[in-house]
């Protein structure tokens, strides 16, 4: 058996890359570094060992690896956006000192390290839907969480020159799906819908996400690892034609809620109550994905409107 490494692995993306390690390659035994509580991984459970840790615990990671000798690491773990800036030391410790600490016991043991990154590291486009980022595009973030993301990118980067770490980095898009934690967006628009409630939405309701359904982004993470450059980082997304601004998924969620569960009012303009913006909302987010198509072999394999009626069944279910 060959060990991987899964930090993050009980979170939501976590979870869906743990499932399909575990159902694509039967010589893994997974690994997981998570403090949230293990999800049950049915038949395949025996193959799975959690351990309830930070990645910013040396001396503990230190230990796993000396235990398990890594044949590589998926890198998933990270503190999410926090507009509190009481939490930025938290957020800077975790995702990059934690991050800083794996490179480190990657480059000792020689074992690959894959970053999970985002695609918020280039910052905002502008109206132009025929624009999209490019893996050459200059960083640009925008808040302290994207900042610590494109942090570790390059910090990575420079590990491979320096040192030779053999790494690899996703930028992805934002993720959607089943499971995903109901304080997000899609989630709170079907909650709301389902609720006979108002969801909030920023502004004009005119910002733009590129929204790539959670399976679509695991499986990208597989193939980065077993195929991906040293090195190098790719670029994965949704699908360049269906970047809808957030007044239009509330309307698109509206219809396709009505479609799946039934008689339900379309009052769309009543659904959304529209809330004074933040700083440093990104106006809009487009990834170009070619360089994945073109390298892994890898483009979505779920269409927006396929996406969103799984999730709409998920959580219809009082899950």
């Amino acid at each position: 058996m060959k060990n991987i490494l899964v930090t993050g692995g009980a979170g939501f993306i976590g979870t869906y890359l743990v499932e399909r390690l575990l159902e694509r390659h039967d010589e893994y035994m997974v690994i997981i570094v998570d403090n949230k509580p293990i999800r049950d991984f049915g038949d395949k459970a025996d193959r799975v060992k959690q351990y309830s840790y930070c990645v910013t615990d040396e001396r503990v990671m230190s230990k796993l690896f000396e235990l398990y000798e890594f044949f590589g690491v998926f890198h998933l773990a990270e503190k999410p956006h926090t507009p509190n800036i009481d939490e930025l030391n938290e957020l800077v410790k975790i995702n990059i000192i934690g991050s800083t600490i794996l490179a480190n016991l990657c480059t000792k043991h020689e074992c690959r390290l894959l970053h999970s990154s985002t695609n918020e590291v280039y910052g905002s486009l502008d109206s132009d839907k025929k624009t999209h980022t490019y893996e050459t595009n200059c960083y640009r973030p925008t808040t302290p969480y994207a900042a610590t993301k494109a942090s570790i990118d390059l910090l990575l980067k420079s590990y491979h020159k320096t040192h030779g770490t053999d790494i690899v980095i996703v930028n992805s898009s934002t993720n959607y799906g089943p499971r995903q934690s109901e304080d997000k967006f899609i989630p709170k628009i079907i909650k709301a819908i389902l609720n006979d409630k108002s969801v909030d939405v920023y502004g004009t309701g005119e910002n733009v996400r590129d929204w790539i359904y959670v399976k679509d982004h695991a499986e990208s993470l597989d193939l980065a690892f077993h195929r991906g450059g040293g090195g190098q980082n790719y670029n994965v997304g949704g699908g360049m034609t269906k970047n809808l601004n957030n007044k239009e998924l509330v309307e698109l969620i509206n219809r396709s809620y009505r479609s799946v569960v039934g008689d339900v009012d379309d009052g769309v303009v009543k659904l959304i109550n529209y809330t004074s913006d933040i700083s440093g909302h990104d106006f809009r987010h487009s990834v170009n994905y070619d360089k994945s198509t073109l390298r892994l072999r890898w483009k979505p394999n779920t269409s927006l409107e396929s996406g969103i009626g799984q999730t709409i069944r998920y959580y219809a279910k009082g899950k």
